[in-house]
């Protein structure tokens, strides 16, 4: 789902952040050595076993790019980014990473549960020693999937959730040892899908909201206490040109107690053949200087063009 709730096993290279969304999620992904184990107890359970002691830290945008965060000086150089200390498995056991999955099938429900042990992919500074640490945290997860119809129309609701224990967050409470503190994340989506118009000039219609909570809240870590994503998609599939050119627009609005920007894209895509295909997007930006994420990047709007070629 957009937002990738419980897509964090792999890192992810988000160097153009905020142009980073759901279809990119596949592309974006940082490879990482696994294995992984299912085993099919019965005919409607299937449960797999993965085991990673190959960790990625997350990849952001260069200081100095674009997408460099527009309130933070840019560094003059790599050299001023504090070291980054990254677990790793292959040397040390310990640092290995770990979690188990367990999906079953109710009738027309898809129901998973996950738990995982492993590293946040986002590091945090370390006043103690300068450096950038990936702290080590639980987390446990639910993924659901339901079809339906409603006065002859298909209706898909879908939920994902995810409490993330011990999530290390920066403070300015100077009795933190390493300015750091503990919190634990709650954060739930749920989407619902449906369409409308006729078989052959039908529109797709998915709304999205996306709510993080911080438990625990302290305003010293300069997180949100809630934190709601609206995600609006449009999407329409040409029967025309036999489902070659698709046309897209999604809508992403952020604000918790208050409205935080927008940002939108619309895009065009045409796919040649099962494995090649290409995508004229235009994205922007709508927000005042202080509205995190977008406002910041008001100035940045784009037009993009994708070729993917998929083997």
């Amino acid at each position: 789902m957009d937002g990738k709730v419980i897509d964090f096993v792999n890192a992810a290279d988000g160097r153009d952040v905020v142009d980073f969304h759901i279809g990119d999620y596949e592309w974006r992904a940082i490879g990482q050595w696994m294995a992984n184990v299912s085993l099919r107890p019965t005919e409607n359970i299937t449960t797999t076993f993965l085991w990673n002691p190959d960790f990625q830290p997350n990849v952001g945008p260069a200081g100095g790019s674009p997408w460099w965060f527009p309130f933070a000086p840019s560094p003059v150089s790599s050299a001023q980014r504090p070291p980054e200390r990254n677990p790793s498995g292959f040397d040390r056991l310990a640092d290995s990473e770990g979690g188990v999955r367990v999906d079953t099938t109710i009738g027309a429900l898809s129901l998973s549960g996950i738990y995982y042990n492993g590293f946040d992919r986002d590091a945090v500074f370390n006043t103690s020693d300068n450096t950038l640490h990936h702290t080590r945290l639980n987390r446990y997860g639910y993924a659901l999937d339901y079809g339906t119809s409603i006065f002859g129309q298909r209706l898909i609701i879908r939920s994902e959730a995810l409490y993330s224990h011990g999530k290390a967050f920066g403070t300015s409470d100077t009795s933190a040892p390493g300015g750091i503190v503990k919190k634990d994340q709650l954060k739930l989506a749920v989407a619902f899908e449906t369409s409308v118009g006729s078989d052959e000039n039908k529109v797709d219609i998915l709304y999205q909201p996306i709510w993080t909570r911080q438990l625990g809240w302290d305003s010293r870590t300069g997180a949100k206490l809630n934190d709601v994503l609206h995600v609006v998609n449009l999407s329409h599939s040409v029967r025309k040109t036999n489902d070659k050119l698709d046309l897209s627009t999604t809508g992403y609005i952020s604000g918790g107690s208050g409205y935080d920007g927008l940002s939108y894209n619309v895009s065009a895509g045409w796919k040649f053949n099962d494995y090649l295909k290409a995508t004229l997007a235009y994205n922007d930006f709508i927000g005042k200087d202080d509205d995190i994420p977008w406002g910041a990047y008001r100035k940045w709007k784009n037009v993009t063009l994708d070729v993917k070629y998929e083997f």
